[in-house]
This record gives structure tokens, sequence and C-alpha cells, in this order.
């Protein structure tokens, strides 16, 4: 006959087995690159003579056209246009002493208002809600 302390539970006699090792690839260190040595040194370069003569001609004549624009008399009358009756800039007078105001009213927004979408939407999402 057997005795009791002769048996093992199934659980003690199952033998454990260690996982498999997994392949894990490290990557080798890398050095961090050289740095670049400047040959040159950091004195600024001579500036541009071509490029200051055509900067000192712009700023002249920046200054000639604002003289001429504080020398100019302000119209004495203004009228007022809209740019849908102007479509083409052939139909303006360029040398007049009235000067001309452009409007740039927004125009009225066409279609359906999004608050009216949104309300027929959750309208026809409840009645398919209760009827289906």
């Amino acid at each position: 006959m057997h005795d009791a302390h002769d048996e093992q539970p199934i659980e003690d006699s199952v033998l454990e087995v260690p996982p498999a090792p997994v392949a894990v690839y490290i990557q080798p260190p890398v050095e961090p690159p050289r740095p670049v040595e400047q040959t040159r040194s950091l004195s600024p370069t001579p500036p541009n003579t071509e490029l200051l003569i055509k900067y000192s001609e712009a700023q002249a004549e920046i200054e000639r056209l604002r003289s001429l624009l504080a020398a100019a008399a302000p119209p004495t009358e203004l009228r007022q246009r809209s740019n849908r009756h102007y479509a083409d800039d052939a139909s303006t007078v360029a040398d007049s002493d009235v000067g001309t105001a452009v409007d740039d009213r927004v125009a009225p927004q066409e279609g359906v208002p999004p608050q009216i979408v949104a309300l027929v939407g959750f309208l026809i999402f409840l009645v398919t809600y209760l009827f289906f």
C-alpha cells in the first residue's frame, strides 16, 4: 500500500523549464562626429559697394516720394464706390482732384445658416430614432 507521504501532488512533480533565451541586438556605441575646425577668421566681411549704392539710391527715392506725398493737397471732396460695379481698372479716372473711397462691404452670405442645418439634422435623427 502506498503511504500518504510517498505521493507527491501533480503540480510538484512537473519540472519547471526555463524560458528560451531571446536574441537581442545591441548596437555598438557610435563615436560622435569631430567638430569642424573653421579655417577663416571671424572678422566681418567688407560691405558690397554695389549694394550700398543701390541702398542709398533707394533711400533717396523713398524720401523724395514722402516729400511729394506730404506736399500733395488733400482731395476737396470724396466719392464712394463699391468694387462690384468697377471690376476693371480701365473705368476709373486716374488724374482726378476728387478722392475715391472704396467700399469693401462683405456681400450677404448665400445659403442656409448653420443653425438651421444643425436643427434639421437633429430632427431627422430624432424621427429616425423614434420610429425605426
